[in-house]
C-alpha cells in the first residue's frame, strides 16, 4: 500500500509518496511538479535536479529559464509562450512553459492519496491532479482538465519529464530507428536547424558525453506514437524510468537531449503530449486541432514505475 508523508525539498514542503518500489516527491506549492523519483532498491534518482542549493520558485510574469528547470512539470495550455487573436482567451498570453507549473496548487488529502487543484481566472480552466498508487509497484497520476469557459479550449499538455542522464543512458520510445522526427532547436547543427525533418538515429536517443559546452537539441517525431510507454534507461542500474498512458489521449512526444549546454545540467527529456511543435499555434498551422470544448473536461493518466 502506497504511503504518504509531508516533507520538504530544499526548504519547500512536499509531498512523499512511497509503494514498495519507489519514492516520488511532489511540491505542491510549485506547481504540484513530481520532483523526484527514486528506487528504493538501488537508492538511484531517475529525475534531473538542479545543482543549486536553493530553490527557484517558477511565478507568473518570470522568467522559465531563471528559476528551477529539474524534475517533471506539466506544461499546460502551451511549452512556447503565445497568444491567439480571437475568441473569449483574445490577447491572453499563454505564458512560457505554461501556467499550472507557475503557481501554487491546493491540496486535499484522501484514504488512498491526494489530490490537487488550480482554477486559472485569466484563462477560464480548472486543473486537478490525483495520485494514488499503481499497478507493478508504480504511482498512478491522474488528470482532469476542465474548461470553464464559453469557447473551445485551444491548448496543449505536455510533461517537462526532465530524466537524469548518464553516459550510455538513452530514451526508450517505440520508434525504429530512422523514423522522421522535426527538429525544434539544436545548439550546435548536429542533425540540423529548426524546422528541419530528419530521419531520426538511435544516436540521437542516447546521452553523449558530459561537457558544460555539450550540445542541446530537442525534436518531435512527427508520427503518432504506436504504444503508450516511453522511459529513460540508465545502465549502471540496469533499469529504466518508465511512463504508461494511453496513446490516444497523448499521441505525440518530444524528445529533448541535454549533455551540459543548458544550465551546465545533464539529461533527456521525455515530452508526452496531446499534440507537437512546442505551442498549439503552430500545431493549428500543421493540421493537428487539440482543443477541450466548454464546459467538458479532459481526463488521462500517467502511471510511474522503475523497472
Amino acid at each position: 500500500m502506497m504511503t504518504i508523508n509531508k516533507t520538504t525539498y530544499k526548504g519547500i514542503p512536499a509531498l512523499e509518496c512511497e509503494t514498495d518500489s519507489i519514492r516520488l516527491k511532489f511540491l505542491p506549492e510549485n506547481g504540484c511538479r513530481l520532483q523526484s523519483i527514486v528506487d528504493k532498491q538501488s537508492d538511484k534518482e531517475f529525475l534531473a535536479l538542479d545543482p543549486d542549493h536553493f530553490f527557484k520558485p517558477q511565478f507568473l510574469g518570470g522568467s522559465y529559464v531563471e528559476g528551477d528547470v529539474s524534475g517533471c512539470d506539466d506544461m499546460f495550455p502551451t511549452i512556447d509562450p503565445m497568444t491567439f487573436d480571437d475568441g473569449e482567451r483574445k490577447g491572453i498570453e499563454y505564458p512560457c512553459h505554461g501556467e499550472v507549473c507557475r503557481v501554487a496548487h491546493k491540496v486535499e488529502m484522501s484514504e488512498d492519496g491526494f489530490s490537487t487543484f488550480y482554477h486559472s481566472q485569466s484563462l477560464n480552466y480548472d486543473y486537478k491532479k490525483t495520485i494514488t498508487e499503481g499497478e507493478n509497484g508504480g504511482v498512478k497520476i491522474s488528470y482532469e482538465i476542465t474548461n470553464t469557459g464559453s469557447d473551445d479550449f485551444r491548448c496543449m499538455w505536455a510533461a517537462h519529464f526532465m530524466a537524469a542522464a548518464e553516459k550510455g543512458g538513452y530514451a526508450v520510445t517505440p520508434f525504429e530507428d530512422g523514423d522522421k522526427g522535426e527538429i525544434m532547436f539544436d545548439e550546435d547543427g548536429q542533425y540540423g536547424k529548426r524546422n528541419d525533418v530528419f530521419a531520426v538515429p538511435k544516436a540521437a536517443l542516447c546521452s553523449g558525453e558530459y561537457s558544460k559546452s555539450a550540445n542541446a537539441y530537442k525534436f518531435f517525431y512527427l508520427d503518432k506514437l504506436s504504444e503508450g510507454k516511453v522511459g529513460y534507461f540508465v545502465p549502471s542500474v540496469g533499469k529504466a524510468v518508465t511512463l504508461r498512458f494511453d496513446k490516444e489521449k497523448l499521441p505525440y512526444i518530444g524528445v529533448w537531449v541535454n549533455n551540459g549546454r543548458f544550465k551546465e545540467m545533464y539529461n533527456i527529456a521525455m515530452e508526452i503530449a496531446t499534440s507537437p511543435f512546442d505551442k498549439p499555434e503552430t500545431a493549428i498551422e500543421r493540421g493537428i486541432d487539440f482543443k477541450i470544448p466548454a464546459g467538458q473536461s479532459f481526463k488521462f493518466d500517467i502511471t510511474v514505475t522503475v523497472e
